[in-house]
């Protein structure tokens, strides 16, 4: 008797045989045979049947299916990894029902990786599956983004309409010239109608011809025809008066016309003038107007370019099925799991099956939590470092750059950043295990050559592969597909026209196909104490490339001139010694925890992702860096400059990873450099660029040749080398350090001899000796510092020079070379 359940009955006399037919909502139907002498039995067995086939159909249609789009959940919480992120998102006050629950959220990114997808919750039901599928994307755009028309119309340019209006005297004098004219016509009128009768009274005169039979020529006839001939003629002559005098009138009448017309031109002329005067404020708004909403317009296409890159062309849908039978634990479950079931004390599973369709059962709520990961957000760290060469010291702003390149914006959510490096993880390589390695002897030589034999004996074929299947891994990229698959509006398909009403609707609304998807790598992302330390900024180096400090000496010598010019007159103006101190700014820091090898950042507050192409910045520390040294570099025989470098100790609790810094010298920005990575209580050493205050002067090598004697079997060959410092810091007080670089050949023959003469007792391998002798020829250069030279074996003479405010110094290196006569050194 229910809706679902239709009975069809027939009795058939003859056979004495009763038929039942039961038709249900699901397609399928039974048909029973009943015999009349089995009815009773037969028909409570078919009531039976029916009562269970109504059970089995009810739990079918009693699944209670919840559908939620990704955008409409709240964000709890985003993890940025260098590669990757972590997001967890909110299912509040989801409603269930006794039975099955059917929950479907729809609309993730194509980004994400499905096998990470996870789905926690509480409450007294059983996650028992969690299935992901990728399905197009069914959202509209114009629902998504409905396009505001702000565009305002321009109706009022109507009113400004301008007519002119003639003067009186000029309409009258045009009124009165029309008259004119109107009886000039009216007297051409009547001459051409006298001279008409004329002609008509010559054609009766000439009816009268004898010769031609005609009538009789009268007296009376003639007497009519002199009379009507003389009337007409009368006619034509006052015609031809009427018609001159008008025309006199009608020539002076134009004339005034057109002098007044030329009046009338200039008048419209000057109120033109002054019209497009008094409305050139109105005229320079509308263009100022027009050029706004192109702008506006341009800004909108500029919005919508962009939007178009993250709208995803297929999106995941996460099916989470819940079975709600009383007190039951909640669980957790990733995708394609299923649970078993849980006994809870006091509680039998019959009871719970009973409880499921009980019309008086409280309504039961949950609260999921759905947590992914997608390779399409990251993080990357910039910094902002300020150094004072006259306080030494250096304040570095941590900065970190939030990359979200996915089709979800994350509202008000709490950031964290990790420094784990789940992509290099490894988690799929298995240990190498070494085989034995076994070597024999050949009685042939080899035939590749003696070279090829000892390659195969330093590295094994094995180790090759590995080695290069290792490096190819390391540089591949993202196995993630193209985002111009993934994202972008899809063209319409051209309809044939030949399609009806319903191919068309068809065609509309089919699905289009599924394409091949390749499998995501499972990636880690819970944070632990076994990830790989640090922050390597590989996939940040492959987005952008590394640009040196300085493109041009010239550019940066004319940077750090300014700040010694201004240091200098800050130094005369009485300014002390305190000079430059960079400003620490007071923006909160984030809370840095480190566990194990893995560093983790919370940002202060919240945050909105949105996806977009250019990252945005979050503040995540301040450290202040005392007791910075400064110190020069100058390899003269390449380039005659002397470079400065900073030498600077971490002596904050955290670890700076490599990344992009933005350099500030005494308050003039300098440009971008890359900071190295450097641990806690470890220095690192920043280039500064060329150092224009100190001036390098490299002259040319002087060759000497000594003279050949009778019984010498050798010649030697003399070597004049200097370098000449000038440190034009006069006014600053304070001696510079610098470390000149040059070298002196190396032999690798016994018979090849070679030995420096100067500076003196200068031996490979051996201790420094005193150098450099005053550079300027002034008695005042006498104390110019001091200096010392130490030379390694492989030929690197060393010189450490202090250097005086305003002094100079030369630094000499003289070497021999000598060889047998009958050979030359190369």
């Amino acid at each position: 008797k229910s809706a679902s359940t239709q009975l069809q009955l027939s009795f058939n006399s003859a056979a004495t045989q009763l038929q039942l037919s039961f038709s249900f909502s699901s397609a399928a139907c039974i048909h029973l045979i009943i015999p009349c002498t089995l009815q009773s039995t037969h028909h409570s067995q078919s009531l039976s049947l029916r009562r269970h086939s109504h059970q089995q159909t009810g739990l079918m249609d009693s699944t209670n299916k919840v559908e939620y789009h990704v955008r409409n959940l709240g964000t709890r919480s985003v993890t940025l990894f260098p590669t990757r992120a972590q997001i967890t998102r909110e299912v509040k006050n989801v409603n269930l029902k006794p039975g099955t629950n059917e929950i479907t959220i729809v609309g993730l990114s194509p980004t994400v990786d499905e096998d990470s997808v996870r789905v926690e919750g509480n409450g007294a039901f059983m996650i028992s599956d969690v299935s992901v599928e990728s399905l197009p994307n069914r959202d509209i755009w114009e629902e998504v983004y409905p396009d505001s028309d702000d565009e305002q119309s321009d109706d009022d340019d109507e009113s400004d309409y301008f007519r002119w209006k003639e003067g009186p005297q000029l309409r009258e004098a045009k009124r009165h010239l029309a008259l004119l004219e109107d009886e000039l016509n009216l007297a051409i009128e009547q001459i051409a109608s006298a001279e008409s009768r004329l002609k008509i009274i010559d054609a009766y005169g000439q009816s009268f011809d004898r010769s031609k039979r005609g009538p009789g020529f009268t007296a009376q006839n003639l007497e009519l025809y002199k009379h009507g001939r003389a009337e007409a003629y009368d006619d034509v002559l006052a015609g031809v008066r009427q018609k001159r005098d008008i025309l006199e009138t009608v020539d002076d009448h134009r004339e005034v016309v057109r002098r007044l017309q030329q009046l009338d031109n200039k008048a419209v002329q000057k109120a033109v003038r002054a019209r497009e005067r008094a409305r050139k404020p109105k005229l320079d708004e509308l263009v100022l107007r027009e050029r706004h909403q192109d702008e506006r317009r341009k800004e909108k296409m500029r919005i919508r370019k962009e939007r178009e890159g993250f709208w995803p062309k297929r999106c995941y849908s996460v099916r989470v099925t819940v079975e709600a039978h009383g007190a039951l634990t909640p669980i957790s479950s990733r995708r394609a799991s299923v649970s078993t079931d849980v006994d809870v004390p006091g509680q039998s599973s019959t009871d719970a099956v009973g409880n499921d369709n009980g019309s008086d059962a409280p309504p039961m709520t949950c609260d999921l939590l759905l947590s992914y990961v997608t390779a399409s957000a990251h993080w990357s760290p910039t910094y902002e470092l300020k150094l004072s060469t006259t306080s030494a010291k250096g304040v570095l702003s941590f900065d970190a750059e939030l990359h979200n390149t996915t089709s979800e914006t994350w509202s008000n959510c709490k950031v964290s950043l990790s420094t784990s490096q789940a992509t290099f993880a490894g988690l799929d390589d298995a240990i190498p295990e070494l085989t034995p390695w076994y070597l024999s002897l050949a009685a042939k030589p080899p035939p590749f050559g003696i070279g090829h034999m000892q390659q195969q004996i330093c590295r094994t074929n094995e180790e090759r592969e590995s080695m290069t299947k290792f490096r190819e891994r390391q540089r591949q990229p993202d196995t993630q597909r193209p985002r111009s698959e993934m994202f972008g509006i899809p063209e319409p398909e051209v309809q044939p026209q030949s399609l009806g009403l319903g191919d068309l609707l068809e065609a509309d609304f089919a699905p289009p196909p599924m394409p091949a998807m390749p499998a995501a790598p499972a990636a880690p992302v819970m944070r632990s104490a076994g990830a790989p330390g640090g922050y390597s900024a590989g996939n940040m180096e492959a987005r952008r490339a590394q640009q040196p400090l300085w493109d041009d000496d010239a550019a940066r010598s004319g940077i750090l001139k300014k700040i010694t010019q201004r240091g200098e007159k800050i130094e005369a103006l009485g300014g002390g010694g305190a000079g430059y101190e960079p400003d620490i700014d007071n923006e909160p820091d984030s809370v840095v925890e480190e566990t194990g090898l893995t560093t983790s950042f919370d940002l202060p507050g919240t945050k909105t992702l949105a996806p977009k192409n250019t990252p945005s910045k979050s503040r995540v520390a301040h450290t202040t860096f005392t007791n910075v040294e400064y110190s020069h570099v100058a390899v003269a025989k390449c380039k005659p400059v002397a470079y400065l470098k900073a030498k600077i100790k971490n002596t904050s609790k955290m670890t700076l990873f490599k990344g992009r810094a933005s350099l500030t010298l005494d308050g003039s920005f300098m440009g971008k450099t890359t900071l190295p990575r450097c641990s806690a209580d470890e220095t690192f050493i920043l280039s500064l660029g060329v150092d224009p205050a100190i001036k390098v002067t490299y002259p040319n090598p002087v060759v000497r040749r000594a003279a050949p004697g009778v019984f010498r079997q050798e010649n030697t060959t003399m070597f004049i080398r200097s370098v000449t410092l000038h440190n034009t810091r006069a006014s600053s007080g304070k001696p510079v350090s610098i470390v000149v670089l040059d070298q002196v050949p190396v032999s690798q023959d016994e018979k090849l001899r070679v030995g420096v003469l100067s500076p003196s007792n200068l031996a490979p391998g051996g201790g420094a000796v005193a150098a450099g002798v005053p550079g300027l020829d002034a008695w005042e250069n006498k104390d110019w510092g001091k200096a010392s030279a130490s030379l390694k074996k492989d030929g690197e003479v060393s010189w450490e020079v202090s250097l005086n405010a305003g002094k100079a110094v030369r630094l000499n290196l003289e070497y021999t070379v000598a060889f047998p006569n009958g050979t030359h050194p190369y």
